[in-house]
């Protein structure tokens, strides 16, 4: 999988989530995800997704498992897009697979930021960001 997410440290031992899971789908370990209802993850490919979390095991393609586990706390190695690089400080979010963007103030209004950068990012290489822990 490329650009894949890398955990840097974890802030607590409630660090994972349930999330729903589509049996037909194959999903990578620490691939970031987008959430839908009825708390429902998949694969992000958008921008300004629904934070989901990040895959904490990989999902197999037709295993018959539909409940997977994702992260929503820790400090990550993410990927910057190739457009603009992001400072520190900045609220982030995804754009595209597993990749992330500054978030605009919409999407920061819209609860769709997943977390702070702790470095500056250049871009289209990876940078440490602690996720907001929703």
């Amino acid at each position: 999988m490329a650009n894949e997410a890398i955990l840097c440290e974890l802030d607590s031992a409630r660090n994972a989530v349930e999330r729903t899971v589509t049996n037909g789908t194959a999903i990578s370990k620490n691939t970031i995800l987008k959430l839908a209802d009825p708390n429902t993850a998949s694969a992000s490919t958008g921008t300004g997704d629904i934070f989901g979390g990040i895959m904490a095991a990989d999902k197999i393609l037709s295993d018959g498992a539909t409940k997977a586990s994702a992260y929503l706390e820790g400090k990550w190695k993410l990927v910057c897009n190739s457009a603009v690089a992001i400072s520190t400080g900045e609220k982030v979010t995804s754009s595209g697979a597993n990749l992330i963007r500054t978030a605009t103030a919409a999407e920061i209004d819209a609860g769709k930021w997943i977390g702070y950068a702790e470095e500056d990012i250049e871009v289209s290489t990876a940078g440490v960001v602690r996720l907001r822990g929703f």
